[in-house]
């Protein structure tokens, strides 16, 4: 039985869509559903300096902004999908390890999108969404 839904979520277009699946799973089983925003340091992406300009913030700002504002996102994809009880969580570290902590904590199900937002070098040195799948205890759903 399916309880417990997490979903890591980065905005990206496969991540909308694990949104959208994991809110209709949760509706029809009555599930919980968490999305997860994990803020990496580094430079932030040529795709979000757009975004730090709008908001007239530091880049060593935007990180955290920009993880509000996606869970604000996030929250309203998953309601709209079905989701009726969505919290939302925001953690700084490793994306993989950060999800599989996570997932640690009683979620029976992760939902995952294939490609996030991440550079060249989940490419070389494998994704996160095939971190998680390999590594994690529960089941676990990748989307396209």
């Amino acid at each position: 039985m399916i309880t417990s839904i997490l979903v890591p979520y980065d905005g990206s277009q496969s991540s909308v869509r694990a949104l959208e699946l994991a809110g209709d799973i949760a509706a029809k089983y009555k599930a919980s559903l968490t999305a997860l925003h994990v803020v990496t340091g580094g430079k932030v992406p040529s795709s979000l300096e757009h975004f730090a300009e709008i908001e007239h913030l530091d880049d060593e700002d935007v990180p955290m902004a920009l993880g509000e504002r996606l869970l604000e996102d996030a929250d309203r994809i998953a309601r709209r999908s079905g989701a009726a009880t969505v919290t939302t969580l925001r953690s700084q570290g490793d994306p993989a390890s950060e999800i599989l902590g996570k997932a640690a904590d009683g979620i029976d199900l992760i939902v995952i999108g294939s490609r996030g937002l991440g550079e060249l070098r989940g490419l070389l040195l494998g994704s996160v969404s095939h971190k998680v799948t390999q590594l994690a205890k529960c089941a676990c759903i990748t989307v396209r």
